[in-house]
C-alpha cells in the first residue's frame, strides 16, 4: 500500500495527545532485566534503553486502540528511523486462549479459542523492514504476514481479525544484548 488516499493517520506524534498515549512495556513485567523508556519530542516518540536476554529479552512501547481503528486495515505504516534491528508491530486481540493452556515454556502451543475464553490475548506480530539510522523513512508492514502468540508462545490456526485489534506496540525481541534506538513520527493504517 503506497497510494495515502487509502491510508488514515492512527497516531501523529506531532499532537500532544497521541505523543502521551504510548506506554513502555519491558520483559521486567515477566521478571526480565531489559530497560526502556520514551522520550517525547515536539514531532516523535523516541524509544531508547538496552535490550538484556538473561531472563526475558524483550522491549515494547505500546498504545490502546479505540474500539474499531484498524477494522477493514490489512496495513500498518510508520514513518521512522532505527538501529538496523528487527523491530516488529505487535497487534493484541480479544481472542484469548484458555487459561489451564498455559502451564510453562515447555510446553506443547495453545490453540485459539475466541473471545469468550478465560485466558491472556493473542497477539499477532509482523516484521518492520529494516529501519537503519538517519532520517525518518516510511516502511509498510502487512499484518496478512502476522504470527499468533500468547506470551510468546505460538498459537497456530489463530487468523488475524483486525476488527478484534486493541493494542498496538512495537517490539523487539532479536536476542542480541545491546542498546537500541528506534524514533516514531507517525503511524498510519491502510486497506
Amino acid at each position: 500500500m503506497t497510494d495515502t488516499a487509502d491510508c488514515t493517520i492512527l497516531f501523529d506524534f506531532t499532537r500532544a495527545a497521541d505523543r502521551d498515549a504510548w506506554r513502555v512495556q519491558n520483559d521486567t513485567v515477566m521478571g526480565g532485566n531489559s530497560r526502556g523508556s520514551i522520550e517525547r519530542t515536539d514531532d516523535a516518540l523516541v524509544f531508547t534503553g538496552d535490550l538484556v536476554t538473561r531472563g526475558g529479552g524483550f522491549v515494547q512501547m505500546q498504545a490502546e486502540l479505540p474500539d474499531g481503528a484498524l477494522t477493514g486495515m490489512t496495513c500498518i505504516r510508520l514513518v521512522a528511523s532505527g538501529d538496523g534491528r528487527p523491530w516488529r508491530v505487535r497487534i493484541t486481540t480479544d481472542t484469548r486462549v484458555p487459561r489451564s493452556a498455559m502451564k510453562g515454556p515447555g510446553d506443547a502451543p495453545v490453540e485459539a479459542s475466541g473471545v469468550e475464553m478465560d485466558g491472556p490475548r493473542v497477539s499477532f506480530a509482523a516484521a518492520i523492514p529494516t529501519l537503519g539510522q538517519g532520517d525518518p523513512a516510511l516502511a509498510t508492514v502487512s499484518m496478512d504476514d502476522s504470527e499468533p502468540s500468547v506470551r510468546g508462545r505460538p498459537v497456530p490456526g489463530a487468523v488475524y481479525d483486525a476488527s478484534r485489534a486493541r493494542v498496538i506496540g512495537l517490539i523487539l525481541s532479536d536476542g542480541q544484548d545491546s542498546p537500541f534506538r528506534l524514533e516514531v513520527q507517525r503511524i498510519e493504517v491502510c486497506r
